[in-house]
C-alpha cells in the first residue's frame, strides 16, 4: 500500500529518473491524497468548488514571480504537451521555414516534419 512508500519519502534517496517525472515531496504527496480522498467523498465537481482558492495559488505565485497576470499562465502535464500546444498554435504555409537547432528534442522535431508534411512549409 501508500504506508511503505510515504515511509520511504522521509528517508533520504538519490533518484536520478527524473526525465519525466520526479520523486514529490511528501507535503505535495499529502496534499494529493488529501485532495483525492476529499473527492472521493464529496465528489469531484464540488471538491474543486471547495478547493477553488487553492487551485488558483499556483497561477497566482507563478505570475508575482514573473510579473505578469494569472491568466497569462499556463500550466500543463508535460512540457512535451505544452510545447505542442503552443506549436499548434502557428498557422504554416507552404514555403515557409522552421527554424531548429543542431540538437532538438525529438517530439519537437517529430512536430516540425508533420507540420512540413501536412503544410509544405
Amino acid at each position: 500500500g501508500l504506508e511503505g512508500f510515504v515511509e520511504r519519502t522521509t528517508e533520504a534517496v538519490a533518484h536520478f529518473n527524473n526525465a519525466g517525472s520526479s520523486l514529490p515531496p511528501k507535503c505535495v504527496l499529502d496534499a494529493q491524497l488529501e485532495y483525492l480522498e476529499r473527492e472521493a467523498i464529496a465528489g469531484g465537481y464540488e471538491t474543486v468548488e471547495e478547493r477553488s482558492e487553492d487551485l488558483v495559488r499556483p497561477y497566482n505565485a507563478i505570475a508575482d514571480l514573473l510579473n505578469c497576470e494569472p491568466s497569462e499562465i499556463a500550466i500543463g502535464q508535460s512540457a512535451t504537451s505544452m510545447w505542442q500546444a503552443a506549436f499548434g498554435c502557428f498557422e504554416f504555409d507552404e514555403g515557409d521555414r522552421i527554424l531548429t537547432a543542431r540538437a532538438e528534442y525529438a517530439s519537437n522535431a517529430i512536430a516540425y516534419l508533420q507540420t512540413c508534411e501536412r503544410t509544405g512549409a
